[in-house]
């Protein structure tokens, strides 16, 4: 009896701590997703190979569901969150003066990811250890690179970023044009009586709280979710893979640590939080976003995380989230100078000072604006490498541990987000 009552005992504290501990049960799920898919993967060839496939795609319904259910309202709330952020600010000085700093952070912390990313893969020189590689993945597709654009296009890229149908820069998923947007929106009502801007305000707030109710539906899913999502992507990379990569994926992995003591030391110094506590308190929103590979598919999750767990003023989440879920992508910026450095070094040519010198100008530049989804990445890379005369072929190597890495970078891309709330919550 009384091992019974031990039993019981054990297992009302178990239920407990799930119930109360989000992060806990997207832990469990994860590590439960990672054992299923090497289970399933190629690697132990356990399960014939079209069961595997078809059980990975059923057992990730869950996770598609979820990311469709914030992808869904993400439009809305941002243009609702942007506005209220802005109103909320009751003059248009104060807009000005938090958008400068806001714009002015994303940039110089990008920059101090990509030299990071730079210096690391110009020490550790993973390409010069890979003398021969073979992946079953070079075949696979190439992005085709459109080219970084010459200074005289420059005009008509910043006019791109003005939305002449709203309604297209929406179906279209263009996330800056529906900032841009939103943002002058904003002035406008901030810049006209109270009598006039009353109505549309409350409607924009319905909305905002219309869709904070849907997040919270998602939420519900989450473990399934990120069981499902993790067992899709370890069956798809299989162990192999990974270790063969292991020196290029360590070097990045070590940059997006770097990144994260940068931060740490950013909270402690400028925004006066205990990093430690800061990390409890995101674990959760952490745990998802690498499970999903999508800041913006966690934006909604992060405003709440901000304001609830780390007592951000709202409308300095709603303000700075939406946006750096956009323009604020230091794990991908880090992650494309790493492997631009490392396929030079495989392809043995020789990066001088001027090219590491665009190398790290190309990358910040393209890192604004990019859009937060998984895999956009990739992309970005095929611009940049061509730019420098590196074959683009070379993506095919890689290509295969994309997967895992894009999971690794988003997390930081969403730390980067919830970073740049509070230092601009302590400083505003």
């Amino acid at each position: 009896m009384p091992v019974f009552e031990k039993l019981l005992s054990l297992n009302l504290k178990i239920s407990r701590h799930l119930k109360e501990k989000l992060w806990l049960k997207i832990l469990i799920g994860m590590a439960l997703g990672i054992l299923t898919g090497i289970l399933l993967g190629s690697d132990l060839s356990l399960v014939n190979a079209e069961v595997a496939q078809l059980t990975s795609s059923w057992l990730v319904l869950p996770g598609l569901i979820f990311i469709s259910l914030l992808q869904m309202i993400m439009i809305p709330l941002i243009f609702s969150s942007i506005i209220l952020g802005i109103c909320s600010a009751e003059n248009i000085e104060n807009v000005k003066k938090l958008g400068i700093r806001t714009i002015l952070y994303f940039v110089l912390t990008t920059f101090a990811a990509v030299s990071i990313g730079i210096a690391l893969a110009l020490w550790i020189a993973p390409g010069k250890s890979m003398t021969s590689i073979v992946t079953h993945v070079q075949s696979s597709k190439i992005p085709i690179s459109a080219g970084i654009p010459s200074p005289d296009k420059y005009p008509e890229l910043f006019m791109s970023f003005f939305p002449k149908n709203p309604a297209l820069a929406v179906t279209q998923g263009e996330m800056l044009s529906v900032i841009v947007f939103s943002f002058l929106i904003g002035i406008a009502i901030l810049s006209v009586s109270k009598e006039i801007s009353k109505p549309i305000l409350e409607i924009l707030n319905s909305i905002f709280q219309i869709s904070m109710k849907i997040v919270n539906w998602a939420m519900a899913l989450t473990p399934f979710a990120v069981f499902g999502l993790m067992t899709k992507a370890v069956a798809s990379i299989g162990v192999e893979l990974l270790l063969t990569l292991g020196i290029y994926m360590g070097t990045v992995l070590l940059g997006l640590i770097c990144v994260l003591v940068f931060y740490s030391l950013i909270l402690i110094f400028i925004a006066g939080r205990n990093p430690i506590r800061f990390f409890q308190k995101i674990a959760s929103l952490q745990l998802l976003a690498f499970s999903t590979s999508s800041s913006a598919a966690v934006m909604p999750v992060s405003i709440q995380t901000a304001t609830e767990n780390l007592g951000v003023k709202k409308n300095i989440a709603e303000f700075i989230i939406p946006i750096g879920a956009t323009v604020n992508m230091d794990g991908t910026a880090l992650y494309q100078a790493v492997a631009s450095i490392f396929l030079a070094q495989y392809y043995g040519i020789e990066l001088g000072i001027a090219q590491l010198v665009f190398l790290l100008f190309s990358t910040v530049g393209a890192s604004i604006g990019t859009p937060s989804t998984p895999g956009i990445g990739i992309v970005i890379l095929a611009t940049i490498l061509s730019s420098l005369g590196i074959p683009a072929e070379g993506i095919g190597i890689i290509l295969g541990v994309d997967r895992f890495l894009d999971m690794c970078r988003t997390t930081i891309n969403v730390t980067g987000d919830i970073t740049a709330s509070c230092v601009m919550d302590k400083t505003s």
